[in-house]
């Protein structure tokens, strides 16, 4: 999922979920049907707020059946389990079946990543929150790099296109 590795990349170079109460851990898929259009996104690193200037004209549509669509990433599927939320897309480039969600793990090349060296992470949550006409989506990383683990937590809001 290119988007997904380039907003890693991105974001280490540029370098919460918030809790819900009990009422609310059943989550609300059908707040997420819809289109939805990139505005901005927070990064934390080892909890350190690390500006993100990420420049993306990204729309995501969630539709009823499970499908998804991506201007970035393509077409796919989503399932969700309470707030927790988990995306397969077709990779556009390699044709290879890419999943994000919690307790997966990702690979960023040397080329891709843009340091000169390779990144190995897993995510550890991937959660979304429907404020209003707000998609936040929040995914949180633990990346291995040089030796080193780090833990980011990148929040990106979008805004629903109203038909």
């Amino acid at each position: 999922m290119r988007k997904v590795l380039f907003f890693i990349s991105a974001l280490i170079i540029a370098s919460i979920f918030t809790g819900c109460g009990k009422d609310e851990e059943k989550g609300n898929p059908e707040a997420l049907i819809g289109t939805w259009e990139y505005e901005s996104s927070v990064t934390t690193i080892n909890g350190n707020i690390i500006p993100s200037n990420i420049d993306s004209d990204e729309r995501i549509t969630f539709y009823e059946n499970g499908k998804v669509e991506s201007t970035e990433d393509g077409t796919g599927t989503y399932t969700t389990k309470g707030y927790s939320i988990t995306l397969t897309f077709t990779d556009k480039e390699t044709g290879k079946q890419v999943v994000t969600g919690p307790g997966q793990t990702f690979e960023v090349s040397a080329e891709d990543s843009g340091l000169g060296y390779g990144i190995i992470g897993k995510i550890k949550s991937q959660t979304y929150s429907v404020q209003g006409n707000k998609l936040i989506l929040t995914v949180e990383i633990e990346v291995a790099i040089q030796g080193n683990v780090v833990t980011m937590i990148v929040k990106g809001t979008y805004k629903k296109v109203l038909s």
